[in-house]
């Protein structure tokens, strides 16, 4: 009888054991379902979320999808936290000629015995939706220097400057050397090179030295100020008073120096320096021109550049094959290669596909392609693909 009584005891308790069991793998069953159709749902809002946002959000989140596309690397546009984009040397000189500067400074200072005090700089301005590529760049010169942010005329403003003369020395230099400069812009580079050179020997700390350095700084750029030309150039008895009022008397007060002829390489030019000029000085744009309740629209490249670069505008061009047209500007200033012929637009296109662009100049040639496709496959006859240029068109060179 008591083994009976233990034997139904077990029992018993071996069937709550399994009950209990069951239950809880029923209960385990369930919140998985619920686990699944929570994310599901969460999903489906953001989805919702990102489809509903403003262009304001969703222009840089494309930027950066496009980027990502050709550029596994980049994520973001707008962080110094993002991975780096690898940028071609050639490239980099392109991006150069199209958009930095090579400075010199002249201030006056007590703690010299010149009374001067002379600065070299390297300078890249840029829009802050490059901030990345400028980034990149600067990484590629082992970080030297320093990026800033700053405001003007309501837009962003993104800077990178290196004034330190071992690391122009060191960095700069050496990459120009490698990888020269194509267009006009390379005789600033020779002559500001010469003054780091001076600077380097120390021969700026005495007054030969210090006036080589003011001879080579009017021929780079713009020139001498007018007043660093009267201060150098004329008497210099000369108070400031009397230097001020003669100022005020040549308002069209001239550089007397002549800058010297360039002369282009005669070497062909990098694909990856014509992407990075393109980068920096290209326009990828669409004409419009309406007719009643019907758009003609017409895709255009162009680059346009002091008259000075004429013969670099044509070496451009050769290396298109001679597609496009080359103007002068009726001001005799400027200089514009202009490419709008679709077949010759075509022939543009399948350059970038073997060497994709780099930066915010991406983001619009990816727009302005998509517009050419639609032109190219003649959608743009229907209202469909007019309302769909138009759309597209709401974002494109849009840098504020």
């Amino acid at each position: 009888m008591l083994g009976e009584l233990v034997w139904y005891r077990n029992f018993t308790l071996s069937k709550i054991i399994s009950a209990h069991t069951t239950t809880f793998i029923k209960i385990c069953f369930l919140f998985s379902i619920f686990l699944f159709i929570s994310a599901t749902v969460y999903a489906n809002v953001k989805m919702v979320f990102f489809a509903t946002a403003t262009n304001t959000f969703i222009e840089p989140l494309l930027f950066s999808v496009s980027l990502l596309t050709n550029h596994s690397s980049n994520t973001n546009c707008s962080s110094k936290d993002s991975p780096i984009l690898s940028v071609n040397p050639w490239f980099i000189t392109g991006f150069c000629d199209a958009e930095s500067s090579f400075n010199i400074m002249l201030s006056k200072s007590s703690s010299t015995l010149t009374g001067w005090r002379v600065q070299v700089r390297f300078i890249i301005e840029l829009n802050a939706k490059d901030e990345l590529l400028l980034r990149s760049i600067q990484s590629y010169f082992n970080n030297i220097g320093s990026i800033t942010l700053n405001s003007r005329n309501n837009s962003s403003i993104v800077r990178w400057s290196v004034v330190g003369i071992k690391d122009i020395s060191n960095y700069i230099i050496p990459h120009f050397n490698n990888y020269p400069l194509q267009s006009v812009k390379k005789m600033d580079y020779d002559l500001w090179r010469k003054c780091v050179e001076i600077m380097l020997d120390k021969k700026h700390l005495n007054s030969e030295g210090l006036q080589e350095v003011v001879y080579i700084k009017s021929l780079v750029n713009k020139g001498l100020s007018d007043n660093l030309d009267l201060i150098f150039n004329s008497n210099p008895d000369y108070t400031e008073l009397e230097l001020k009022k003669i100022l005020e008397n040549n308002n069209n007060f001239k550089d007397k120096h002549i800058k010297p002829t360039y002369v282009p390489n005669i070497e062909p030019l990098d694909p990856n320096w014509v992407n990075g000029f393109i980068a920096g000085d290209g326009s990828f744009y669409i004409s419009t021109v309406k007719k009643n309740e019907y758009c003609l629209f017409t895709p255009f490249l162009a680059i346009t550049l002091l008259v000075r670069d004429k013969l670099l505008i044509e070496k451009i061009k050769e290396f298109f094959s001679g597609v496009g047209s080359v103007y002068i500007e009726k001001n005799n200033l400027t200089v514009q290669w202009k490419v709008f012929k679709l077949d010759q637009i075509l022939t543009i296109v399948s350059h970038f596909e073997k060497y994709p662009l780099l930066g915010f100049k991406l983001y619009n040639y990816n727009i302005w392609l998509e517009i050419v496709n639609i032109i190219n496959k003649k959608n743009h006859l229907s209202a469909e693909g007019q309302t769909k240029i138009l759309e597209l068109l709401k974002n494109l060179n849009k840098w504020n």
